[in-house]
């Protein structure tokens, strides 16, 4: 990964990235033995502190010249305090650094650098020279029965050889650091990512995910702030949906179209995008906005998901903020796992959404088998049986039985509304509604389902309707008296004639200015009447065939003598058999009359 930078965009150490203390990468007891190694070496004192001047290891004093140098030192605490104060010196400088103690022994301290800052100090010394109070040399040579230019010359080669190997020393001991660090910085943000990808692929609503990404991207890179955008496909509007550390006056600032904004339509076509200085960048397009909000620094990093852009991460900082490599690609894993967590938020609540409608169509579904007759009316020299079979949970079609209370007439309705689930099933139920209203009012069929379209064009929209038809059969005189707005025909069977069953007018709701004609027709023993809707006939097989009413009519005429809800099962048996390997792909739904 590359990343997209401002023209006058030079490299730099990285001043603001925190490094850890040497302790951090390497253990106590391995600095130990490297001094120690280092201190047998070079035959001097040597100590390890820390950036803050505080000691790490215990001293390495590999011979007995400078244990008797250490044991004839004065003012132990200002020595320990000077040393110190070097190591620090050393520290901050980031050079070698010397010392020089009241008795004239020398000391330096080199810092162990990691990406141009220190993270411990590495000291050598107490060591004499010609500098050094000739009494004491002198007294020192004394107790070790040498002579005293042996002990200076000594001390002069090993002065030499300190400072010589000191910067190696504090060089390896850097270099040794430097790969601990970037194995633990990698470890981090490994396990960074490892937690984030938990946290986001968590069922979440896509807001809780777009909150949580935003904070932590600042909590990860130690940032100012963090804004995430969503691209509005239908606008063209980079739209802000999750900020964290904005104030809300520079949230108000405006508008973020995608075709104006060059840096955020690089970072979502590209690599991510860094501007060093917002206040010199002619890209920015609210550059006094930002530096009012005290931002000085932002990196943009695009959310890309199902190989397209989805939107833009933007990353500010409130100072000048050069971001290490491994921060850019910790930055740029977290954007992709925050597009992976928004797409699977978005799938989350859609099932969320799915499931809800299942509980209601299910429910719907039991209200509407609950509208239709749990059974049927028992009416002397009359077998009546029906059944229904919505394509989907619920359906458009119905049928219903009006037995008026004195048992003289029996009505027999069978519909079909227009469109599937729910929208069909609510306009089910209203005219189901509206016909019982108006049974109850009016006598003729004619006159209820004009009335029902009345209401229909009121209450309904214009795209909606309903095929009705409703017969009244006079149980005494065996005549039935029908109409039929706009739906399938029934037929009658009559030994080998079938009679469909036509005239009425248009379908209901349409027009509420239509009127409805009625016609009738004496039944007779051995009549079979068929009400249907279209999901009977048009059933198709594999082969795109339907079936027909020559088969329906097949399958009754040979079955005439059977009951009516054997005729009814043939019929659903004869269904499912032509389309094997189809699927039902309309309401079913029939009413079969017998005369007996």
């Amino acid at each position: 990964m590359t990343l997209s930078e401002d023209p006058n965009q030079v490299e730099a150490p990285d001043t603001t990235t925190t490094v850890p203390q040497i302790t951090d990468m390497i253990e106590p007891a391995l600095l130990q033995e490297f001094q120690d190694t280092f201190a047998d070496s070079v035959g001097v004192s040597v100590l390890i502190r820390d950036a803050d001047g505080k000691r790490i290891t215990r001293p390495s004093q590999p011979n007995r010249f400078c244990s008797l140098l250490m044991k004839t030192m004065t003012h132990d605490d200002l020595h320990e305090e000077k040393s110190a104060s070097l190591s620090v010196r050393a520290a901050r400088s980031g050079r070698i650094e010397q010392s020089r103690s009241d008795s004239g022994f020398l000391q330096f301290a080199a810092p162990v650098m990691i990406q141009g800052r220190a993270s411990g100090v590495l000291v050598v010394g107490d060591i004499a020279d010609d500098q050094t109070d000739k009494t004491q040399i002198e007294e020192l040579a004394r107790k070790m029965n040498m002579p005293v230019e042996e002990l200076r010359r000594r001390s002069s080669q090993d002065l030499t050889s300190a400072i010589s190997l000191l910067q190696f020393a504090a060089s390896a001991l850097g270099e040794l650091c430097h790969e601990g660090w970037v194995v633990r910085r990698h470890v981090e943000q490994l396990q960074t990512l490892h937690r984030v990808s938990k946290l986001l692929n968590s069922p979440r609503h896509v807001n809780e995910v777009l909150l949580l990404v935003v904070q932590t991207m600042c909590e990860t890179l130690d940032v100012k702030a963090c804004g995430l955008r969503l691209l509005d496909g239908a606008t063209g509007e980079l739209v802000l949906k999750a900020m964290h550390g904005l104030s809300p006056e520079y949230l108000g600032k405006g508008p973020v179209p995608i075709e104006q904004s060059e840096i955020d339509r690089a970072a979502m076509e590209g690599d991510p995008v860094y501007v060093r200085d917002i206040s010199k960048d002619p890209r920015i397009l609210y550059p006094s906005e930002m530096v009012r909000e005290g931002i000085h620094s932002i990196l943009v990093v695009g959310l890309k998901a199902r190989g397209g852009p989805i939107g833009a991460l933007r990353i500010y900082t409130g100072e000048e903020r050069r971001f290490h490599k491994s921060e850019l690609s910790l930055a740029d894993a977290l954007a992709n796992l925050a597009a992976i967590a928004i797409e699977n938020a978005k799938l989350y609540e859609e099932n969320l959404e799915k499931d809800r409608l299942e509980r209601e169509l299910t429910l719907a579904a039991e209200i509407q088998t609950h509208l239709l007759p749990l059974e049927f009316p028992r009416i002397q020299g009359f077998d009546l049986c029906a059944f229904n079979d919505p394509c989907r949970q619920v359906g458009g079609d119905f049928y219903d039985f009006l037995v008026e209370p004195d048992g003289r007439r029996l009505g027999i309705v069978i519909a079909d509304v227009c469109g599937k689930s729910m929208a069909g099933a609510l306009l089910m139920a209203t005219t189901r509604s509206a016909l019982r209203v108006q049974s109850e009012h009016c006598t003729t069929p004619a006159e209820i389902v004009t009335r029902v379209n009345m209401s229909l064009c009121r209450d309904t929209r214009p795209e909606e309707f309903v095929t009705v038809f409703l017969g009244k059969i006079h149980v005494a005189t065996r005549v039935l008296h029908y109409t039929n707005a706009g739906h399938n025909p029934p037929v009658l069977y009559r030994g080998d004639a079938a009679m469909p069953l036509e005239g009425g007018g248009m379908v209901c709701g349409v027009d509420g200015e239509t009127t409805y004609h009625e016609s009738d027709i004496p039944l007779q023993t051995g009549d079979v009447l068929l009400l249907y809707t279209d999901g009977l006939t048009e059933a198709r097989n594999v082969q795109e065939e339907l079936l027909g009413l020559e088969r329906v009519g097949r399958v009754i005429r040979q079955n005439r003598d059977r009951s009516a809800a054997d005729i009814i099962q043939l019929l659903r048996d004869e269904v499912r058999r032509f389309i094997a390997g189809h699927d039902q792909t309309d309401d079913l739904t029939v009413v079969l009359v017998k005369v007996a």
